[in-house]
């Protein structure tokens, strides 16, 4: 019978925890290797049952068993599409746009429509694993807010709703945990009317040598660092920018680029291979407003309503946001949704070299061969990985990198100028004639 064990082995694992709450022995615990934390086994309690195994979505997720027929796959279901922020000023300040999320969870606990919310509330990422925790009616929620980029376990989340299978829950996470999430409301027998599921727009989280890179920041100048916020509104407001927080107090502030430049190199490889950009199997999607509407310092976020419960509970405390209509081709140009497509040709090559499918499609997804150029950007990607993987035994080779993906862009900048000038120059011309 095949466990995690399988799943780490080919390089899918995504941190999400949820193995080692459904395990009936209790006989995994994670340890980090290489940039994430993976379920490690107890072979000796390990009864082989296979459970862990069932509910994995690293190993892969059967599309044609969970998307609605009338539904268009790279975009979900969808009852209505709307970019809005909290009309609570100091909630939509605190967040890193439009502070949707926290105000709908406020509103739902405070009614005690849900009873509990799971939540992640750390900046410090030096101790160990990052967690959601449980959230209850009169807890602050402000710890909770701004981004995190880092894979955050659902363990306690998914042990809570097994124990507690009355209660009604409220979870949120990226698309990969939403899917582990139905894996286990599926193979569990739980009521999935008992969970509201407000799902985040992910494009890619980041491995946990990131972390390593941003303690050994020039900008530190030798200080320890504390917090690290990847993205805050503190200084020039959205979109936001890298925060580091010293052991002496000190406060360092970096554009958002510092964080951009090295996400190609610090990842877990299953994001490579994800379809699911926009949280397709959430009650409610939410994510950065990059439409160019409605949009300021402060921060919007796109939110699309996607099942009858959230059409529901969004027509209930709307009131609660500043709201305006948007439309599906807005948040699919915005987002690069037409990307998500590479995706599953990278899929299509690792499946080829594991000998198991990642993304079940069949009757979805065509399946048209692999053009010469995806193979070759597939590589440049796993190349990247790789020098991201090994930043601590040689720094170097990150750092060459870096530095000629600037000289590109300079390069590329450079040109776009000189043909800005050339335009304006042909321009005069006409125009003198």
């Amino acid at each position: 019978m095949s466990t995690v064990e399988n799943t780490v082995n080919h390089n899918l694992c995504i941190s999400c925890g949820i193995c080692k709450a459904v395990c009936p022995v209790n006989c995994i615990r994670y340890e980090k290797e290489e940039g994430l934390w993976v379920p490690v086994i107890d072979k000796e309690k390990c009864i082989q049952c296979g459970k862990c195994y069932q509910i994995c979505p690293g190993k892969g997720f059967d599309y044609t068993k969970n998307m609605p027929q009338t539904s268009s796959f790279w975009f979900g279901e969808c009852r209505g599409v709307y970019i809005a922020w909290t009309l609570d000023e100091k909630r939509r300040k605190n967040a890193v746009s439009g502070g949707v999320v926290t105000e709908l969870v406020y509103n739902l606990l405070e009614s005690e429509e849900y009873d509990a919310a799971f939540l992640v509330g750390t900046h410090q990422y030096q101790e160990g694993q990052a967690y959601t925790e449980r959230h209850v009616k009169g807890d602050s929620l402000e710890s909770s807010q701004k981004s995190r980029y880092l894979p955050v376990s659902q363990e306690k989340a998914a042990a809570y709703i097994l124990s507690h299978r009355e209660e009604r829950v409220i979870l949120v996470g990226t698309g990969c945990f939403v899917q582990g999430i139905l894996n286990v409301i599926h193979s569990c027998h739980l009521k999935r009317e008992n969970y509201f599921i407000i799902g985040l727009f992910c494009d890619r989280t980041m491995s946990w040598e990131v972390i390593d890179y941003f303690s050994g920041h020039p900008a530190l100048k030798g200080e320890k660092l504390c917090n690290l916020y990847f993205r805050t509104k503190d200084a020039g407001g959205w979109p936001g920018g890298v925060q580091l927080e010293t052991d002496s107090g000190r406060v360092i502030r970096l554009p958002n680029t510092e964080r951009m430049k090295v996400k190609d190199y610090f990842y877990p490889e299953r994001c490579m291979y994800c379809l699911d950009k926009l949280n397709m199997f959430a009650d409610i999607s939410v994510g950065d407003n990059y439409t160019g509407k409605h949009s300021d310092a402060l921060g919007s976020s796109s939110v699309i309503v996607r099942t009858d419960k959230g059409m529901q509970i969004w027509e209930k405390y709307k009131s609660h946001f500043e709201c305006r209509k948007s439309t599906t081709e807005l948040i699919k140009k915005s987002q690069h949704l037409a990307r998500r497509k590479e995706n599953y040709r990278y899929a299509g090559l690792k499946e080829k070299t594991i000998g198991q499918k990642i993304n079940v499609t069949e009757g979805i997804l065509d399946k048209s061969g692999i053009p010469l150029k995806i193979k070759l950007k597939y590589c440049f990607r796993r190349f990247k990985l790789w020098a991201g993987g090994n930043y601590k035994k040689a720094s170097w080779i990150l750092s060459l990198c870096l530095i000629l993906e600037d000289m590109k862009l300079k390069l590329k900048k450079m040109l776009e100028r000189s043909l800005y000038v050339y335009k304006g120059t042909g321009n005069r011309r006409k125009l003198q004639k």
